[in-house]
């Protein structure tokens, strides 16, 4: 009887380590009714001196997909919480909301947001390669745009 007791305390005690137990839970609250399109998606770069990493909004591409919990349906893509220099930038930059910015946001790597929308969201993953080459093909013509007009600024004076 006495080994019978023993082991409701035991069974007692872990019941309550379960219950102190907190997850963090992914909060995804839409901005609006209207439909998450590819073109509110971001791809940024970060860090932004020497050799960053490409990166998505984990939250941006759940709406997006219409995923409600990203990172319960694919729980092996490495993601990391924003740094707050990261956060900063972004909000500055109009990329991202302050609501979003208070409810927390998770940074995906890229490739592998990409590599699971090309095998299980072909369709979506055609979308969103189209924006993303449209989005580098505009930055590259500003930028030569911004060299042009700084050659011709030299070559006057």
């Amino acid at each position: 009887m006495e080994g019978n007791l023993n082991q409701d305390e035991d069974s007692q005690g872990s019941v309550s380590k379960r219950e102190v137990r907190r997850f963090r839970c992914e909060v995804i609250v839409p901005e609006s009714t209207e439909v998450f399109t590819a073109e509110k998606v971001v791809e940024y770069v970060w860090p932004l001196e020497g050799c960053g990493e490409h990166y998505f909004i984990q939250e941006q591409i759940s709406q997006y997909l219409g995923i409600m919990s990203f990172k319960r349906k694919y729980p092996d893509l490495r993601r990391r919480p924003l740094e707050m220099q990261e956060r900063d930038y972004l909000k500055e930059k109009g990329l991202v909301s302050e609501m979003a910015c208070d409810l927390g946001l998770t940074a995906v790597r890229s490739e592998d947001v990409l590599d699971v929308m090309l095998v299980d969201f072909p369709s979506k993953f055609e979308e969103l390669q189209k924006l993303l080459r449209e989005r580098k093909e505009n930055e590259m013509k500003e930028r030569g745009k911004g060299k042009s007009s700084q050659s011709v600024l030299y070559t006057s004076i």
